[in-house]
């Protein structure tokens, strides 16, 4: 299910509720493809972040699934991209591979 971010549930906006991330790609200088993959829980605003290669959808996918893996499945309700805006739930994450 996707969700524009700014369509999420006000719940996940007062960081009441832990398990909501945000997520987001930083693109180093040229002619570096290397990235930073990063994760932030709202509540706790913990951040979680991995070197990844490049910005394709194999690398992404995996530093997803490498910070992700060890946080409980209860504690993941949702992963909000604030490059493109879509929020997902975690099912569907986990059911196109990304979990």
């Amino acid at each position: 299910m996707r969700v524009p971010i700014t369509d999420r549930p006000k719940k996940v906006d007062s960081r009441h509720e832990f398990g909501h991330f945000e997520s987001d790609t930083v693109v180093g200088a040229s002619p570096s493809k290397r990235c930073i993959d990063t994760q932030v829980e709202r509540k706790s605003r913990r951040l979680f972040a991995r070197f990844i290669p490049d910005k394709g959808a194999p690398a992404t996918a995996r530093a997803e699934y490498d910070i992700h893996k060890d946080i409980p499945a209860p504690a993941r309700i949702c992963v909000c991209s604030i490059e493109s805006g879509p929020c997902e739930r975690v099912e569907s994450l986990q059911m196109s591979g990304r979990f």
